[in-house]
């Protein structure tokens, strides 16, 4: 949706009937800099979950590897299908996308500990759906030459933090 591309054909497709990745490659971006190059979904396949754990997906993302600076793999969610999982195991380095106000410190922990169990690298954890006002003003203007600057917010407010994914969480 955000790239405005077709969902099909796409990757499905090239591994069920051999359809020339170029064919199927979509440049986005703005004329003159269209260097983001994706390739959609395609049909969805009669078992998803066996679809990205074959070894010919796995073949495909090397090869897309070799031919990219960097290979970028959207999954659904970790828990209610296994595509997240194997998908995991066959690339280099995973971030966890987690909603803020929906996924839980349980459920990110279990999330992270699932990738971690089938040897997935997971480098970091990518918050989306903080609104703005939950931090007050972290970044802001000096306002009179426009540059941005950093400002804190006041001690005892809420503040962008690191959470450990290796401890249990503090009693309440």
């Amino acid at each position: 949706r955000i790239f405005e591309c077709p969902l099909q054909p796409g990757l499905s497709d090239y591994l069920r009937t051999g359809i020339p990745l170029e064919q199927l490659a979509v440049r986005v971006g703005t004329p003159g800099s269209r260097n983001l190059v994706v390739i959609p979904t395609g049909a969805l396949p009669p078992n998803p979950g066996e679809f990205v754990a074959s070894p010919t997906f796995a073949a495909v993302i090397r090869d897309l590897e070799q031919q990219a600076d960097l290979v970028i793999l959207d999954a659904p969610p970790v828990g209610p299908v296994s595509d997240a999982i194997s998908i995991g195991r066959i690339v280099d380095a995973v971030i966890v996308v987690a909603r803020s106000g929906r996924t839980t410190r349980d459920q990110l922990r279990a999330t992270v500990d699932s990738l971690r169990q089938v040897g997935a690298d997971v480098i970091g954890v990518c918050l989306v759906g903080v609104a703005s006002s939950e931090y007050g003003s972290y970044y802001g203007s000096d306002g009179d030459d426009g540059q941005a600057t950093r400002t804190r917010p006041a001690l005892g407010t809420n503040r962008p933090s690191t959470v450990d994914l290796t401890s249990p969480p503090a009693p309440s």
